[in-house]
């Protein structure tokens, strides 16, 4: 279950802040810069020996973002809404078919001792 929570956090919290970045462009835009930074914080804090670039397109990313909502007003809101919020939610659902495929195909033989592989 952690785990679980560890990879649909960020497609959580990116989609809430876009979803209030459409109502509220201005507190959106603070936010996603917001985040954009405390993510140049934490990897400075940790020391992380990541190359550059890749440093730049994690943090500015979110920092591009908010100055989108900042300048731009998305239209109509309803298809904004339903992209924001339903393209990630039919990309998860779409990644997790086939290992619940897999999972509920899986033989049972009932033998739930230690087995050598």
């Amino acid at each position: 279950m952690l785990q679980l929570a560890a990879y649909l956090t960020p497609v959580t919290v990116f989609s809430g802040l876009t979803a209030l970045g459409i109502r509220w462009p201005r507190v959106g835009a603070t936010l996603f810069a917001l985040v954009g930074i405390v993510i140049a914080v934490l990897i400075e804090v940790d020391q992380a020996r990541i190359v550059e670039a890749l440093y730049l397109i994690i943090t500015a990313a979110p920092v591009l973002l908010g100055l989108m909502f900042l300048f731009g007003r998305p239209k109509p809101k309803i298809v904004a809404y339903a992209i924001s919020l339903g393209l990630p939610a039919l990309i998860v659902i779409a990644c997790g078919i086939e290992p619940v495929y897999r999972v509920s195909t899986r033989f049972d033989d009932g033998d739930r001792g230690v087995r050598l592989v």
